[in-house]
């Protein structure tokens, strides 16, 4: 089985469990299928060559981690988050523009 086979494969696994989320109805347990389905898809990008949507998904990620605990703690409900998500989104074309 090839690499690109396996990467359709993840991401056929992932669209499926992200209709998850769609049936959830609290905050945490949103944002933790979130983290798994964007666990998926970087996987499934970078089998596929997409570093790119690789990238924005790590990003997500770190998004998703620091946004779950807002509220809880003091340094993740700073205003700066919003500023390094948005640097982030727009640095990662540019940096793996080939």
């Amino acid at each position: 089985m090839t690499w690109k086979v396996v990467g359709e494969i993840v991401g056929a696994v992932a669209i499926a469990e992200s209709f998850f989320i769609y049936l959830s109805n609290k905050r945490s347990r949103i944002i933790a299928l979130k983290f798994v389905a964007d666990i998926l898809w970087v996987i499934n990008f970078f089998l596929l060559g997409g570093y790119t949507g690789a990238f924005l998904n790590i990003i997500s990620m770190t998004r998703e981690a620091v946004f779950s605990q807002r509220g809880k703690n003091r340094f993740c409900s700073h205003p700066a988050w919003l500023v390094v998500f948005l640097a982030g989104a727009l640095a990662s074309p540019i940096l793996t523009y080939a």
